[in-house]
């Protein structure tokens, strides 16, 4: 899934760069009381290839989510 949205953002009007972020969370799953999260990274462009973007983005994306149960980086 978090490719076809890069494939759909990358598609006009032609970025440097996209990166997309999916946390899924499987009801049936935490109902029980397991930890049931999946997580999906895509990066493309200037977000895959320059290390300095990469780390800016991803460390956004950290104290986004830091604070929630379930974060992308526990």
């Amino acid at each position: 899934m978090s490719v076809e949205i890069a494939d759909s953002l990358e598609a006009r009007p032609r970025p440097h760069g996209v990166a997309v972020v999916v946390e899924g969370v499987r009801g049936c799953m935490t109902s029980r009381g397991d930890k049931a999260h999946a997580n999906m990274i895509t990066r493309r462009g200037r977000f895959r290839d320059e290390s300095r973007t990469r780390h800016e983005f991803l460390s956004a994306v950290y104290r986004a989510t830091d604070s929630r149960p379930g974060n992308l980086f526990p």
